[in-house]
């Protein structure tokens, strides 16, 4: 017998519950108790599309606290739609509040089809998934991509130095930064490590990613202690 209640979510955005009262055999919407929740809670102003992005924690037993996840987005087609600026400018990321701004880092290239772009979650729980959400469509939005902020220790090698808060050179006769890669020339490698972090990173486990562009005459040796 009623009352009923009625809860449906429309546009990803709100949900609307509904109490239902019968009139002549006629089911109504009581105004005066129809209540209207925002799904996501909070949301940033001035970014009219969002998404819900959905990371999947399930096969883990493990709680991931700081961790960086890979997010591939096809930009070229939001660009194209006139939804996203020409320079992913207006991308942010949120936690599950849809309110508190997480650092990101756009590896690969904006207006491709699969845009790479890492993202720091702050805790992902174990056996379960996670919900953060995307943002895009504000024009006067500008980057906020970071690797500093997202990873650990990072460096792009862009600009035109060698950044001496992170890396120490030894024994090296030369180098420059071309196009993202630090170019080294040295004499003898056998003399001892050539390039060093500043300071030892700390981490008990991590992941390196890096990128090497080596000649044939050249031998690498990357050691983690």
């Amino acid at each position: 017998s009623p009352p009923y209640y009625y809860s449906y979510v429309t546009g990803g955005s709100y949900e609307i519950t509904a109490l239902l009262e019968k009139t002549n055999k006629e089911y109504l919407i009581s105004t005066s108790k129809t209540r209207l929740t925002p799904v996501g809670r909070e949301r940033l102003t001035d970014f009219k599309y969002r998404k819900l992005v959905t990371i999947n924690n399930t096969s883990n037993s493990n709680n991931l606290i700081d961790y960086q996840v890979l997010i591939s987005l096809d930009t070229q087609s939001l660009i194209s739609a006139g939804k996203m600026k020409s320079d992913c400018g207006d991308i942010r990321f949120t936690d599950s509040d849809g309110s508190t701004q997480l650092n990101y880092w756009i590896e690969s290239g904006c207006n491709l089809t699969s845009t790479r772009i890492w993202v720091k979650v702050p805790s992902i729980p174990a056996n379960s998934n996670k919900t953060i959400y995307l943002y895009y469509g504000n024009p006067n939005a500008t980057s906020l991509s970071n690797g500093d902020n997202t990873f650990d220790f990072f460096d792009d090698f862009n600009g035109t130095s060698l950044d001496t808060n992170k890396w120490n050179l030894t024994g090296v006769t030369g180098y420059s930064l071309e196009a993202g890669y630090l170019k080294i020339t040295y004499n003898d490698i056998s003399g001892g490590n050539l390039l060093t972090t500043k300071n030892p990173l700390g981490l008990n486990s991590f992941i390196m990613e890096y990128a090497i562009n080596n000649s044939t005459d050249a031998r690498i040796n990357i050691y983690c202690s």
